[in-house]
């Protein structure tokens, strides 16, 4: 429960307007919604001190006033040292957090603003085992405890699921806004698809909006920094009618390019820029209070990005194919002029990219939600969740990683996803020792994933055929159908079982190919290729697929399909040793769901997909409060038993050693971690977090290296740590307010946060290496004692550490993308 402090609501009225199935075990048990919101606010607060928060944890939004604002802030101020109270909503209902056997981290919306944290990559600074890499074509992978997917396919479904106050953002890329004018966010660690569906083997993240409160509320900050940023929020909200309230909320990210190419073209411009972010996010949420039992959630969200791409830097040269091609048609000698192109200098700065190149996305998302939670005579709770997301992709990459046209290309896609999940919650027998949960979900996925690029490299010529353009052409249709339960029995005051089940359904078409361009050049190939084979005459027209049959004859179009069912299930065991001490055992298994990689195919056995992937984890754990509630102090042990695990690997075509997503039989990873929340005095916070991840291949498994050539041998995993996988990482964060006078207080904060090294690639040598690396956040400043307003200077890695999160052999070169350097700045905020 570490990195915690909040003050539990002082009547039960403030949870049951926002979680009504409290109110059957309230004093207020019976009583409307609407006369319950006509309640006068009694003098005590709920509110959610600026801190993250580890552990089963989560702080309830009141209807009165949203985390973060005026008069939740000044009930801060008016905190003990004493840890308070904790209700949570892990499960889907309200709960106390020792209560609760599940391991969370989450972070309140004032400690996100304080720590600099507004993209999930950002979490690392605030979440123990949560790791983020930038993919080379832009997609982000999220991994928890050595548990992600990484791949460069947009339509692929993660391993760590994403939601927006339960609602799902099925896809990571559509998660990129989700971080807008927040109340907190939840990050549960460990399968979680009982609750939360499949797709959720390494955990779950639960972004939960700031609410719309009672009375009217204003509120925002500008943020200037580093290269020219220019950032600004603001929310406005409060009553519409007596039945309706409101909260719209925005944010503009601006900053300019904080790329240079290091060693540009002759006469070119000498300190080109490459970086510049250009993003806006923005939501309406609308409470509607028909009746005395009903209670309707609307949201509507979207986001707008047109930044440009990160440009990834050289550190090595490695040919695809050593024996092919050595020029293009601008550079007879291009091979050359690439290895002799100077490897990046040791700087988070430095890059390079081909000249005139744009590099601007054109990216969009929208998503509109209802969640509609009725009052049932008997008591339970009918939940229901409808959400429409649609998601449009135009992102240019550019993998040559020097001043000179290797290979690059542009990303262009679309998603739409609708989504309806039905669920019933109440309570049962004496004293309501028995919390049951059943429910259905149903998910309709349409995808298109198609990639159009531009190759001069070493395997852009074959059997004297030159193929310098292509597409590769994918859609998905895929609908997912699930029912599930979950049962919480109190067998003692102190003893609590607990079981949850799921089966899951899941369907998927799949159409695609390796298409020619309509200049001809992979029609002539596939033609030669396919005559040879067959003995016959074949001929592609250009603008045609050429992917071949496994036969080898030319097909217009592949077309397969995969369904797979399974059953997720928990069982755990919690016992409370005293009132603040809990112990507690988990048996979990969660799946993910089988996908589709985008390569390009020669022939269609090379679609063929990655099956399911599943993880059976065994954890057991402890929270606890001691020191007249002045240490909060939690830890887990954990052993997954981990099946099939999809990764991004490598397989050997005609083109080379192309990226492939593969599956590893089998695999495990074990650890533990440790979290610790104190607060010695009521001005001094103090947050320290650790997790220990090992992780190995335990079966063999023969795929291809990343250095291969065609004709390459293959290579043994067993026995390799999982990529993207540190055996170390520690966050930490602390700060102290300081009284400046009556009404001003000053404060400073910050601390480092820790990664050791891993690797971004099974076999992939020391130049796939990812380094170690600290990074140290500070900041200070001064802010009314009412919390109204604050102005503060920060740094984010300010020791300037030169990090990187990715390394890639692609294009004849080996590249990273770094990590941001150091920068300042400063924020002002008020609320009203």
């Amino acid at each position: 429960m570490s990195n915690l402090e909040a003050i539990r609501p002082a009547t039960a009225w403030r949870l049951s307007a926002f979680h009504p199935g409290v109110m059957r075990t309230s004093s207020l048990a019976g009583a409307s919604i609407a006369a319950l919101l006509s309640t006068a606010v009694p003098t005590r607060t709920a509110v959610a001190e600026p801190s993250s928060i580890t552990g089963s944890v989560a702080v309830v939004g009141v209807p009165t006033a949203s985390v973060g604002s005026p008069a939740t802030a000044a009930a801060t101020t008016e905190a003990s040292q004493e840890i308070q109270e904790i209700i949570v909503t892990a499960q889907k209902r309200s709960q106390r957090l020792l209560d609760v056997p599940i391991s969370i981290t989450a972070v309140s919306g004032d400690q996100l603003a304080q720590q600099g944290i507004t993209t999930t990559a950002d979490l690392q600074k605030a979440v123990p085992g949560f790791t983020y890499a930038l993919s080379a074509l832009g997609g982000p992978v999220y991994t928890i405890r050595g548990i992600g997917s990484y791949t460069e396919s947009i339509d692929v479904s993660p391993a760590v699921s994403v939601y927006s106050d339960q609602v799902p953002l099925p896809f990571s890329r559509m998660a990129e806004g989700a971080a807008l004018d927040l109340e907190r966010v939840e990050v549960l660690k460990g399968p979680q698809g009982t609750l939360f569906g499949q797709n959720s083997t390494g955990g779950a993240i639960n972004y939960i909006p700031a609410k719309p409160t009672r009375d009217l509320e204003v509120g925002g900050s500008s943020t200037f920094g580093s290269f020219t940023e220019a950032d600004a929020d603001a929310f406005v909200s409060g009553p519409v009618s007596d039945d309706l309230l409101a909260r719209v909320a925005f944010r503009t990210e601006h900053r300019d390019g904080w790329q240079y190419n290091y060693d540009p073209p002759v006469g070119g411009e000498p300190q080109a820029k490459n970086g510049v972010r250009d993003f806006t996010d923005a939501r309406i949420l609308v409470d509607w209070f028909p009746n005395e039992q009903l209670k309707v959630e609307f949201n509507l969200n979207g986001w707008l990005d047109n930044s440009e791409s990160q440009a990834r830097q050289k550190i090595g040269y490695a040919a695809g194919d050593p024996n092919g091609s050595q020029g293009s048609p601008q550079h007879p000698n291009l091979q050359a002029l690439i290895q002799a192109y100077p490897n990046a200098p040791a700087s988070d700065t430095a890059a390079s990219w081909i000249p005139g190149e744009n590099l601007r996305r054109n990216d969009n998302f929208v998503q509109a939600s209802a969640r509609a939670d009725y009052s049932l005579q008997s008591g339970a709770t009918l939940t229901s969740i409808t959400a429409f997301s649609h998601l449009n992709v135009y992102d240019p990459w550019d993998e040559s990683a020097t001043i000179y046209a290797d290979e690059y290309g542009v990303v262009a896609g679309e998603i739409s996803s609708y989504s309806e999940e039905l669920r019933v919650a109440g309570t049962a027998l004496q004293h309501n020792a028995l919390n049951w949960l059943v429910g259905a979900n149903y998910e309709h996925d349409t995808t298109s994933n198609n990639a159009y690029t531009v190759d001069y490299g070493t395997t852009a010529v074959q059997d004297g055929f030159p193929v310098y353009t292509a597409k590769d052409l994918n859609a998905n249709r895929v609908n997912t159908e699930a029912v599930f339960g979950n049962l919480e029995y109190n067998i003692t005051d102190a003893l609590t079982a607990q079981t949850a089940v799921r089966y899951t359904h899941r369907s998927d078409d799949f159409s695609g190919c390796l298409s020619d361009t309509g200049d001809g050049g992979a029609a002539r190939l596939f033609s030669f290729i396919s005559s040879l084979a067959t003995h016959t005459t074949q001929t592609i027209a250009p603008g045609s697929c050429v992917t071949l049959s496994n036969a080898f004859t030319p097909l217009p179009i592949i077309n397969m399909s995969l369904g797979e069912a399974n059953v997720s299930y928990r069982a755990g065991l919690s016992w409370k040793v005293e009132p603040d001490v809990m112990l507690y055992a988990n048996v979990t298994k969660g799946y993910k769901a089988g996908a589709f990689e985008t390569l390009p195919a020669l022939t269609e056995s090379e679609f063929a997909p990655a099956h399911q992937e599943h993880v059976q984890a065994y954890e057991v754990g402890f929270k606890s409060e001691f020191f007249d509630r002045t240490i909060s102090l939690d830890g887990a042990g954990f052993y997954y038993y981990y099946v099939d695990k999809q990764l991004e690997g490598y397989q050997e075509t005609i083109f080379g050693s192309l990226p492939a997503l593969v599956s590893i039989p089998k695999s495990r990873i074990e650890g533990g971690e440790l979290n610790l929340f104190w607060k010695p005095s009521q001005a001094i916070k103090i947050n320290i977090g650790g997790t220990y991840i090992d992780s190995e291949v335990t079966s063999n498994y023969y795929g291809s290296p990343v250095f291969a050539s065609s004709g390459s041998a293959t290579v043994d995993y067993k026995g390799m740590a999982f990529p993207f996988t540190p055996k170390w990482a520690v966050t930490s964060d602390f700060q102290y307010d300081i009284p400046v006078s009556s009404r001003i207080t000053g404060y400073v904060g910050g601390g480092p946060n820790y990664h050791s090294s891993t690797t971004a690639a099974f076999a992939g040598g020391p130049l796939l290496n990812i380094d170690s690396f600290t990074l140290l956040d500070v900041r200070a400043g001064v802010k009314g004692q009412d919390n109204k307003w604050s102005v503060g200077l920060w740094g984010h890695n300010v020791s300037n550490r030169y990090y990187w999160n990715d390394v890639k052999s692609g294009a004849d070169v080996v590249s990273r993308t770094t990590g941001m350097p150091r920068t300042f700045g400063m924020t002002v905020s008020g609320r009203f």
